[in-house]
């Protein structure tokens, strides 16, 4: 059997082309509250009783000889006349073709307050109106030179950084620049090649000599988890390759997330299709840490085996956010041995909503059909399999890690899972499907002890996963 990898989902886009779609998802943290309080308007910084201090860093960082980019450069890319950039089809909405973002692009990398005369406090908003200007684009088509991808990431995680520091030093009117820096970071991380350069500077510890992305990060997940806009920002966060080992291993984030597994577990419970949907993306990606997953099992009594994990489970034909995560999550359980054990221990029950997405409508005989989970028998005539490629190679990949021991082989041809399989390679038309198929029901055909002389199929069986 050959080696099989831990999965991750697919990052969320800006939270205008996915994560709004999602309902119920309002924030109940009084950080975003308290900007939306006021509509969710732009404020200015109160600096006149709080003074301000930021991180030791500066942005300057063209290169000797370059002009000097100030704002006044920022209103050319729009034209002589900025009412340019109002589409005349619908008044009030940007038209795009009118905008050059490569030029905005490096404005916003190469701007700095030393140029412009200004004080940081006035110039972060400004900014961040040129972040809320390019959540609207694919960014990596703008940015193809190296250096200037770099500084652009560098700059994009120090305005987030900036951002909560004001806040943490008490200015008013805050809320607003932590809230869509939170979300430019975000969008940012759903582009691989900008993903790559931006876990080096976050992780930087040299870039970041008093409070840094680690320690904001661990704020939020303490103050403000349940917040649509932070769960995107941590999906996307920890689906970078190695980001979730390390802040398990520069941060309390992760024992943060296991102190409030058990709050996590309701929210999940209550409210599968909004944030709880988004909880359950992060786990995906957080299932990855050695140990993590096992805790999970076990936490609160075996609660987020059952009822919690059983119930999303149940909803994912539904709910297409729980949907895209509960198989990847399952996926991830299962490659474990202790995930993979207690599935097996609770098999009565997880077994037929594992296999009701590629089960169909096939009349099977009845004393075939008395052996399988109640949740696959005498399926009605209008039943379908689920067409989402990925839940099926998600479910194959699971019963693969059930069968990997005698027990659980055993156990699957109690529960007669070769029916459901035998109709299911009649309509399975995907040849990398397929043959992942011929190989699970090739083992499940098989006699053990003479066709099968392994407990443990790793040991000897060379089949494909």
């Amino acid at each position: 059997m050959a080696t099989q990898q831990l999965q991750t989902v697919a990052p969320f886009q800006d939270s205008s082309d996915e994560v709004e779609e999602i309902e119920g998802m309002e924030c109940v943290c009084d950080n975003c509250n308290s900007y939306k309080a006021d509509g969710g308007a732009e404020q200015a910084f109160d600096t006149t009783k709080h003074p301000i201090t930021f991180p030791k860093m500066s942005f300057e960082t063209q290169k000797e000889g370059e002009p000097s980019i100030s704002f006044a450069g920022l209103a050319k890319c729009f034209g002589t006349d900025p009412n340019l950039m109002q589409d005349p089809n619908e008044p009030g909405r940007i038209n795009l073709t009118e905008v050059d973002f490569s030029s905005i692009i490096k404005i916003f990398t190469y701007l700095s307050p030393e140029k412009d005369g200004d004080s940081m406090e006035q110039l972060l908003p400004e900014l961040i109106k040129i972040c809320d200007l390019l959540l609207l684009v694919k960014l990596d088509r703008y940015i193809g030179d190296n250096q200037i991808r770099q500084d652009f990431i560098r700059k994009a995680c120090m305005l987030f950084v900036m951002s909560w520091h004001a806040k943490l030093n008490g200015l008013t009117g805050t809320e607003w620049c932590c809230w869509q820096t939170r979300r430019f970071l975000s969008y940012i991380l759903t582009f691989p090649t900008l993903a790559a350069e931006a876990k080096l500077v976050l992780l930087n510890d040299e870039l970041w000599p008093d409070i840094g992305p680690i320690q904001i990060f661990e704020r939020l997940c303490n103050d403000c988890l349940y917040c649509a806009e932070t769960l995107t920002l941590f999906c996307n966060l920890t689906r970078i390759n190695g980001m979730a080992e390390e802040l398990e291993s520069k941060s309390k984030f992760v024992n943060i997330v296991k102190d409030q597994f058990y709050g996590y577990c309701r929210k999940l419970d209550s409210n599968i299709d909004g944030l709880g949907g988004l909880l359950m993306h992060l786990l995906v990606n957080l299932s990855r840490i050695k140990g993590l997953s096992e805790f999970m099992i076990t936490a609160n009594h075996n609660y987020f085996m059952h009822p919690v994990l059983l119930n999303v489970l149940n909803a994912a034909e539904t709910s297409n956010t729980t949907a895209k995560a509960v198989w990847p999550f399952l996926k991830n359980l299962a490659l474990t041995d202790a995930g993979r054990n207690a599935l097996l221990e609770q098999l009565g029950v997880f077994l037929g909503p594992i296999l009701y997405p590629i089960a169909g409508p096939e009349v099977i005989d009845e004393d075939e059909s008395k052996k399988m989970p109640p949740e696959v028998q005498y399926l009605p005539e209008d039943k379908t399999r689920v067409e989402d490629k990925k839940v099926r190679d998600c479910i194959l990949h699971i019963l693969f890690a059930l069968c990997r021991y005698r027990v659980g082989r055993e156990k699957l041809r109690e529960f007669n899972v070769y029916q459901v399989l035998k109709h299911y390679h009649l309509w399975e038309e995907d040849k990398e499907l397929e043959e992942k198929l011929e190989s699970l029901v090739n083992i499940l055909i098989r006699e053990e002890e003479t066709e099968i002389p392994f407990d443990d199929l790793m040991d000897g069986l060379n089949i494909d996963k």
